[in-house]
């Protein structure tokens, strides 16, 4: 009884730890391996020898360009639409197979801070309505 009780305690963590990254996934709009990207990109802007360096890098970098999690992903617009993008508008929806998707799944709207071609543009190139909602 004590087994089970500590292998079905460990597979409720593992589950649990599954939704709550899907979860991040879908209001952030990205893949698994968009995510590691981004991660990515993240360290070689933070890559530095003091966490107080590496903040500031990060912050600078910002100003300049946008978060990488979500002003920098081309998919992501807002956590609400990507939600329902992915998820559906109706409640009901999102715990029973009910309804469907606001998309069709194969094509997204694209994050208006990118020009042409994906180019992810700087702050002072993007759009007015996305400079004012800093």
């Amino acid at each position: 009884m004590v087994v089970n009780l500590a292998l079905a305690g460990l597979f409720w963590i593992f589950t649990l730890s599954l939704l709550v990254a899907h979860i991040r996934l879908i209001i952030l709009g990205q893949s698994t391996l968009e995510n590691v990207v981004i991660h990515s990109l993240k360290e070689r802007i933070t890559h530095t020898g003091s966490f107080f360096a590496s903040s500031r890098n990060l912050k600078r970098f910002s100003e300049d360009w946008g978060r990488p999690d979500t002003e920098g992903n081309i998919w992501y617009i807002s956590k609400k639409e990507n939600w329902e993008d992915v998820m559906g508008t109706n409640p009901w929806g999102w715990i029973f197979p009910l309804g469907r998707a606001k998309g069709d799944g194969s094509t997204y709207q694209v994050n208006g801070r990118f020009g042409e071609g994906g180019v992810w543009r700087k702050r002072e190139d993007w759009p007015e309505e996305f400079r004012r909602n800093q």
